[in-house]
């Protein structure tokens, strides 16, 4: 879906119902003794400062007098209130028109179909097995081209100066920002490929203006976005047997644990996590050094029973569940967001 457009003119002007927010550009910035260089008139009326800003629930304005007419939008935000649900094509392109409509409204007169569109996101949300946080040992791996990796916690995100591609949990998102997490849903994750810049929507998206992005069917939105994803950011593949923590299994492993061992459950927990076969190759050999360590044998023995059985939990959940893996997580990532990325 498209998430954010923004668009900027030179070609604009005030009518007498703009009622914009004046930044000042100093403290006694409203005098036209101290900025000179920075006026505004809004019916016939001078205004002194560095910028002004008006905003509404769906549309945002800045007005700079040297850089022009900037406005920013969520096409989302504008037919359904919020950025969760997508638009479909026609609903994308009735936002627009209520953009438009509502800027015109408010005294901001421009060419809305030929300003340009000088940053672009395309973003799709896909339900995934895991918690967010999971897939952070994977995007870690991942190497965007000629971008920087940054995390933080509830996301993690590859940017350049004109492109940038974000991960994060979509519904930790709206919860942190107070807004209506909607129901039956979890572990929803949203990537978001950002063209920040005009030469950058140009290129990658072919569109420079309103109305050539009229043009552009969604379906062409979707294979620009599974292209351009797959392009910068899925062209090295981690070594796949890596070991992958998986949020799900655990937690299922440890409830059966809490149920079969009771007081002692969290010791036999670690005791079977403690990478016994890994170090020591298999039980037979860990069983042989304790007895060559000078550990009783009846002790060892009933050691060892206690830790198979601990295993075989292990197993038997990894069984159900899914042993994760690197190459698990990078397939569902891949698969949800090239593949399936409409």
């Amino acid at each position: 879906m498209i998430d954010k457009v923004q668009i900027s003119t030179q070609d604009y002007r005030f009518s007498d119902k703009a009622n914009p927010l004046i930044i000042p550009s100093g403290y006694y910035a409203q005098r036209p003794d101290d900025v000179a260089e920075s006026i505004f008139t809004i019916g016939g009326k001078s205004f002194y400062g560095k910028k002004a800003v008006w905003n509404s629930e769906i549309l945002n304005i800045t007005i700079n007098p040297n850089l022009g007419l900037e406005m920013h939008f969520n096409p989302a935000v504008v037919i359904h209130g919020n950025n969760y649900y997508p638009v479909n094509e026609s609903e994308f392109h009735q936002s627009l028109d209520i953009v438009s409509r509502t800027a015109q409204e408010a005294g901001f007169h421009l060419n809305f179909e030929s300003a340009n569109i000088t940053r672009l996101d395309i973003a799709q949300d896909r339900q995934m097995q895991e918690p967010f946080p999971v897939y952070h040992q994977l995007f870690r791996l991942l190497k965007a081209k000629r971008a920087n990796p940054k995390e933080y916690h509830t996301g993690y995100y590859y940017a350049n100066g004109n492109r940038q591609l974000v991960f994060y949990g979509k519904l930790e998102q709206m919860e942190k920002e107070g807004k209506p997490i909607p129901a039956g849903v979890s572990n929803v994750m949203r990537c978001e490929y950002k063209l920040l810049k005009k030469p950058a929507v140009k290129t990658f998206a072919q569109v420079t203006d309103i109305a050539s992005i009229r043009k552009v069917p969604f379906s062409e939105f979707g294979r620009i976005y599974r292209q351009d994803v797959a392009g910068f950011a899925f062209t090295n593949i981690p070594e796949p047997s890596g070991f992958a923590y998986s949020h799900m299994a655990e937690t299922e492993i440890l409830r059966r644990f809490r149920q079969e061992f009771k007081r002692n459950a969290l010791a036999r927990y670690t005791e079977a996590r403690c990478n016994v076969l890994q170090r020591f190759g298999n039980i037979e050999s860990y069983q042989n050094s304790l007895l060559e360590a000078g550990f009783h044998r009846a002790y060892v023995f009933r050691h060892i029973r206690n830790l198979l059985k601990s295993l075989s939990i292990i197993e038997q959940v990894e069984g159900e569940k899914g042993k994760s893996s690197i190459g698990r997580l990078y397939a569902e990532i891949y698969e949800k967001f090239i593949k399936e990325a409409a």
